[in-house]
């Protein structure tokens, strides 16, 4: 025959042995295991280290719920608070034990009132006190023969709940520039201890403010900071970490530079800046307001039309920390269009070896060059620089030689003189 056999046992934290041993001289198999599950007591207890005394009572505090265990080697819990103010208290009390008992005592543990709970296995209670400003224990303690666990809450409504509901932010910015981490919480009587992380560990730091200021150098960079703010209960919370980061400072090198050229041509406008993470935001002036347009990039470039004469443009650079500076302002100013052609041409020269000739075109177009050419060895040669005149001293040897000079335009259509000839005297 096959006995099946489960047992349940509320217990501390702790080592226990497991004993079996045969009733009667019966030769059997027999098969076990032992499974544990956490009740989740917001004090943990163990067999050695445990709250069953006044003397180790546990700190606990206002407005906050706590869940306890009576267990088979832990029949009573002793908790110790603060009450900041003369108020009333609230203890709200959920129980899973038969008949738990409540007991509330003074700082020289002085019995204030006491109550227990019904004999059913799930109940509440309330128990409602007037107390004066000082330390006051309650005890919560078992039947003796059931076991489980129970949730309570201190509560007052002359004490707000301690929390934090602004949090210190990460704080961006340049060597040299100043931090400024606030934090802003919610209770009675509150304090605050501001902490930085260095060597493994937080270090206090400032007054008792809930805001804290520092210069900031390289050194700061990657450095985190924190709150701890406690009310009068002693009670305490922490805030989120907020971190430096230090980037460099943000200003503009290389401005975009003022355009001039004819419709179709294309106009590309740049900015070079230095810091950390820019970003990119081109606008152009219209209608009495500067309006974005291009992607985030230092460059923008645009193909011009009539309507562009005038136009202003410009760039705000924005870094990481969320600062930003603005170029200096491009204007575009559209060449009106002229059809290419030379009305002067280079005359010939005759005069004596030694002397000094020039030669000189006249032509109008937009964006005009000028590449003076030689005839020479069958071809026409390049000689001079981009000047509508061009000069040299003669010799015999330059008698019946040809020039002539090739001008070009903005949208590199050419035009070429006629041609001058070189005659020496004798």
């Amino acid at each position: 025959n096959a006995f099946i056999m489960n047992f349940t046992y509320n217990l501390t934290g702790g080592t226990y042995y497991f004993i079996i041993m045969e009733k009667y001289v019966v030769d059997a198999n027999y098969k076990f295991s032992v499974n544990f599950t956490d009740l989740n007591e917001s004090i943990t207890e163990t067999y050695e280290k445990n709250n069953n005394k006044f003397e180790a009572a546990s700190s606990i505090y206002l407005n906050t719920q706590y869940t306890g265990c009576i267990a088979i080697n832990d029949g009573i819990d002793y908790f110790r608070f603060n009450v900041p103010v003369d108020t009333t208290v609230t203890i709200n009390t959920f129980s899973y034990v038969n008949s738990l008992y409540y007991y509330l005592y003074d700082s020289s543990k002085n019995k204030i009132t006491q109550q227990s709970s019904s004999a059913s296995e799930i109940s509440a209670n309330v128990i409602k006190q007037i107390l004066k400003k000082g330390t006051y224990y309650l005890a919560v303690k078992g039947p003796g023969d059931h076991y489980g666990i129970y949730t309570f809450t201190i509560s007052s409504k002359d004490i707000p709940n301690l929390s934090i509901t602004t949090h210190p932010k990460d704080y961006i910015g340049s060597a040299g520039s100043r931090a400024t981490f606030r934090v802003a919480a919610q209770g009675t009587g509150l304090s605050y201890q501001w902490q930085y992380y260095s060597g493994g560990k937080w270090n206090n730091f400032g007054s008792n403010n809930p805001t804290v200021s520092l210069t900031v150098s390289n050194t700061h960079n990657g450095m985190k900071y924190r709150c701890i703010v406690k009310d009068l209960t002693a009670k305490t919370v922490t805030s989120n970490v907020a971190t430096v980061k230090i980037v460099k400072p943000l200003s503009i090198t290389t401005h975009p530079k003022d355009y001039t050229g004819p419709v179709g041509s294309k106009v590309t406008f740049s900015v070079v800046a230095q810091g950390t993470g820019l970003s990119y935001q081109w606008q152009y002036y219209s209608g009495g307001a500067w309006k974005n347009f291009g992607t985030n990039k230092s460059t923008v470039s645009l193909t011009v039309s009539n309507s562009h004469n005038g136009m202003k443009y410009r760039c705000i650079v924005k870094d990481l920390s969320g600062k930003s500076v603005t170029s200096n302002v491009a204007t575009i100013k559209i060449l009106t269009t002229q059809a290419l052609s030379i009305t002067t041409h280079p005359k010939d020269y005759t005069g004596h070896a030694g002397s000094k000739v020039t030669f000189s075109v006249v032509a109008q177009g937009t964006g005009i060059s000028y590449q003076w050419q030689y005839y020479s060895g069958g071809t026409w040669k390049n000689f001079g620089t981009n000047k509508s005149t061009a000069s040299l001293t003669v010799s015999n040897s330059h008698n019946g030689m040809k020039y002539r000079c090739v001008v070009k335009d903005s949208s590199g259509k050419t035009v070429t003189s006629n041609v001058a000839t070189i005659k020496i005297k004798n």
